[in-house]
């Protein structure tokens, strides 16, 4: 049915049975009553839990992802896809007047085609949004698995942090101690320099020494030699002299 000819359906819906009496109606305009207010009533419904649907999505605002737009050819530009038949607000009950009974039953199972295209159509928007529902508690169960991991990692986090200020505090440690280190080794190696100097200036004196003791010694023992040959020579004319006044006695006797 197209829509035009369904704006001329819902337009004519007023209308009265010829042949009933008036305030009575007959079996077919309470079956056509009784379709147009169930579908009328499972068109309220679907369009309560869609509302209901997209402001439980606008509270939230945690579903604007990727997947969203993967979702977003079953609503359009917040148009339903699916076209459901729109049925007159103000419709009444059934007037007997305008139509014959064939254009009656025509219109009647015309109504029950809508009527079964528009039960389809409803089934099929449960499908969709039963899946979109699926979609929607596996994206909260995402977010919390997600908020539980960025919680792990703000835990792990604040461990390696506590690990890190420690690693600083014995990394200043360790520099201060090297500090300490150096500067006594800086002390050692003038003490050590010091050492050496005097060490070297006591060994060239010792050597300067020896060389004195050497010379001393050599002139002690050459003047030794020289006091024994003046001895000996001192010591030969004293025997010379004696044997002379030995003589001179011996002569002076005779």
């Amino acid at each position: 049915m197209s829509q035009m000819e369904s704006g001329c359906f819902k337009k004519n819906l007023g209308f009265l049975i010829g042949r009933e009496k008036p305030g009575e109606q007959s079996e077919v305009a309470q079956l056509i009553q009784q379709t147009l207010e169930q579908e009328r009533w499972q068109r309220e419904m679907m369009e309560q839990r869609y509302t209901q649907y997209t402001e439980e999505d606008e509270e939230t605002g945690e579903y604007a992802t990727d997947e969203d737009e993967e979702m977003s050819p079953m609503f359009p530009s917040s148009e339903m896809a699916i076209e459901v038949f729109e049925l007159a607000e103000n419709e009444d009950m059934l007037s007997p007047v305008e139509m014959d009974p064939e254009k009656l039953v025509h219109k009647f199972k015309e109504l029950q085609i809508k009527h079964a295209v528009t039960e389809a159509e409803i089934q099929q928007l449960k499908r969709k949004l039963q899946s979109i529902e699926q979609e929607k508690a596996r994206w909260r169960m995402e977010k919390a698995q997600l908020e539980q991991s960025v919680e792990e990692n703000k835990e792990r986090m604040e461990k390696l942090e506590g690990y890190w200020m420690e690693a600083q505090n014995l990394c200043q440690a360790v520099d201060e101690h090297l500090k300490e280190t150096q500067a006594q080794y800086q002390t050692l190696e003038r003490k050590y320099s010091k050492a050496k100097r005097l060490i070297k200036e006591y060994q060239q004196k010792e050597i300067e020494f020896l060389k004195k003791e050497t010379a001393q010694r050599r002139i002690l023992e050459e003047s030794e030699l020289s006091h024994k040959e003046e001895i000996d020579k001192l010591q030969e004319k004293i025997s010379e002299l004696e044997g002379k006044l030995q003589t001179l006695k011996n002569s002076n006797t005779t």
